[in-house]
């Protein structure tokens, strides 16, 4: 039954509408999320023991620890934050932090994914790298190729080795990893699981799809996934990203 709706959907329903439609249905789940007051709490808590600057987190218990990430940043750590109630040092500023919509409030995203405009030379899209990175993209494409991931050995492995290990790497516990059945979904249906080799080696992947809005191509990156030994060295890392991307932007 629902393969049958889903195919009604595709041959009456537009990419553009269809996209539409997935983000309001997206919206009103956060929204209902939300509405469930009884599994709000208010807490204090410091990002440094010394800081002037009281958190007041009003919000979902269990988003407490990403608001306490997207304050601090990664590179605080989670051993710097204290609880109010065993710091030394009177706060002399207390800052709220909720997810109650305020007027005038600073509203931060959960996460980021780069959306780049298509129907455009890929030279027009590379215009705007910086001289340096386009070397690097010229000198190191040849090395380096892709091939998209159709099995679903190729797509679990994708996932257990190359996306949750470099999420993992990225934001540590407070990773937001796709669910596994997400990541099979978009790599065989609405979207393409691609992975990058070098030589015979699989060193990385990338999870993107096509997005169409207001009858215009878009090309959205979900996640990429890297291997450790990429991952652990941050110039091989920026070399390998770079050209991921790029290839992306080759297929789309």
């Amino acid at each position: 039954m629902k393969a049958t709706l889903t195919a009604v959907a595709r041959k009456y329903i537009s990419p553009s509408q269809r996209y539409e439609i997935r983000h309001l249905a997206s919206k009103v789940r956060e929204v209902m999320a939300r509405a469930c007051f009884w599994r709000w709490e208010v807490a204090r808590f410091r990002l440094q023991q010394e800081s002037p600057y009281e958190i007041l987190y009003i919000g979902r218990k269990q988003q407490r620890e990403m608001a306490k990430l997207l304050i601090a940043g990664k590179g605080q750590g989670s051993a710097a934050i204290v609880d109010s109630a065993r710091a030394t040092a009177v706060a002399s500023h207390v800052v709220l932090v909720s997810e109650m919509p305020t007027s005038g409030a600073l509203s931060v995203p959960h996460y980021l994914s780069a959306v780049v405009p298509l129907g455009r030379a890929l030279e027009d899209i590379t215009a705007r790298y910086d001289s340096e990175l386009r070397r690097s993209i010229r000198k190191n494409r040849p090395l380096y190729q892709m091939r998209q991931a159709l099995s679903d050995d190729e797509i679990a492995m994708a996932d257990r080795d190359l996306l949750r290990p470099y999420a993992s790497a990225r934001q540590g516990i407070h990773a937001a990893q796709f669910p596994t059945d997400e990541v099979f979904r978009i790599a065989k249906g609405v979207g393409r699981l691609d992975l990058i080799t070098l030589g015979d080696e699989v060193i990385g992947c990338h999870l993107g799809c096509e997005v169409v809005r207001g009858g215009k191509r878009y090309w959205s990156t979900l996640r990429f996934g890297y291997c450790e030994a990429v991952f652990a060295d941050a110039k091989k890392l920026r070399e390998v990203n770079s050209i991921t991307t790029f290839m992306a932007l080759e297929w789309a």
